[in-house]
């Protein structure tokens, strides 16, 4: 998910070609979101052309806004993950200071390229994915649009402790909003119905339970991924989900403060969304931080200064 186009889109970070040949590079197994590299100098810069279409990324066809298909921000948090592990060779706790600032969008259902630039900055990689609009006759129209923006997360301290015998508490108590319920509210298709239903909804938390889409995201078999990202998308959908029960509007994806990714194996059947409402921004976005955890108390993603825009 993707929010609106802001007001003020700013300027994309100057990222310079390689000035030296760079040495052939074994890339990671988690490379679906890489797609053609066409500059790497490790520990230092990196440059990728990645195409979203509806044959390699089928999931589009289920992250549709009135027939046209948006890049998910998890997606896009997926991609910055293979970057940089492409980048340092190793792959990052998570990513912080994330910004989705325009939807990456498949109009009349054609592919979109994007190019994926990272550099080093302050001693750790910054990414941001950007395009060009070029219209029918090949011609670039407009400035380079900037989409998303996000740098690696180390030292990532968690606050499970604050809010864990919370979340525990109704784990097994019976779900009070059931699956379809949600997606009646909610655009997204099969492959991105990830809630299995709400426990809980209070104006300060709120407690779902994870649910195996009843559509895998690719037809040929799962990809090998870094972020764990349809976990990310439940927590931003329970989040979701209390802005609808007590804002009574849609809100979607504006921002992180960071995301850890704790757990990098199979979900697992059963797995709980906790979301803790913080309040509001400054310019009037909802505020959450979000864990998925499983019955042992066990996290997996941990997600804090959550941002969602309404719509």
């Amino acid at each position: 998910v993707a929010s609106a186009e802001p007001a003020v889109t700013p300027a994309p970070a100057q990222v310079v070609a390689p000035t030296v040949q760079p040495a052939p590079v074994v890339l990671p197994a988690a490379n679906h979101f890489l797609g053609k590299v066409s500059g790497l100098v490790k520990n230092e810069q990196i440059h990728l052309e990645k195409e979203f279409n509806l044959v390699s990324d089928p999931y589009l066809a289920d992250h549709a806004i009135e027939g046209t298909p948006y890049v998910p921000g998890v997606m896009g948090i997926e991609t910055f993950m293979e970057t940089a592990t492409a980048l340092t060779g190793q792959v990052p706790q998570g990513l912080k200071e994330v910004h989705f600032y325009l939807p990456i969008k498949l109009l009349r259902n054609r592919p979109q390229a994007v190019r994926v630039n990272g550099v080093y900055q302050d001693g750790a990689p910054y990414m941001e994915i950007e395009s060009d609009f070029i219209n029918s006759k090949g011609f670039k129209m407009g400035k380079t649009r900037l989409h998303f923006t996000a740098k690696t997360l180390d030292n990532f301290v968690s606050t499970w402790s604050e809010v864990k015998q919370a979340a525990l508490a109704y784990i097994e108590a019976p779900i009070s909003v059931s699956k379809e319920e949600i997606y009646e509210k909610y655009f997204h298709g099969p492959s991105f119905q990830v809630l299995g239903g709400i426990i809980r909804v209070e104006e300060k938390a709120a407690l779902a339970v994870y649910h195996t889409t009843p559509r895998p995201q690719w037809n040929d078999g799962p990809r090998t991924l870094l972020a764990n990202p349809m976990l990310i998308e439940a927590a931003f959908q329970c989040c979701g989900f209390q802005d609808m029960a007590f804002l009574k509007k849609t809100t979607l994806p504006d921002g992180i403060t960071e995301v850890a990714v704790l757990n990098r194996a199979e979900a697992p059947k059963e797995l709980f969304l906790y979301g803790v409402n913080k309040g509001m921004t400054a310019d009037g976005k909802t505020l959450h931080d979000a864990y998925v955890f499983d019955a042992q108390g066990h996290v997996w993603v941990e997600i804090h200064g959550y941002q969602a825009i309404g719509q």
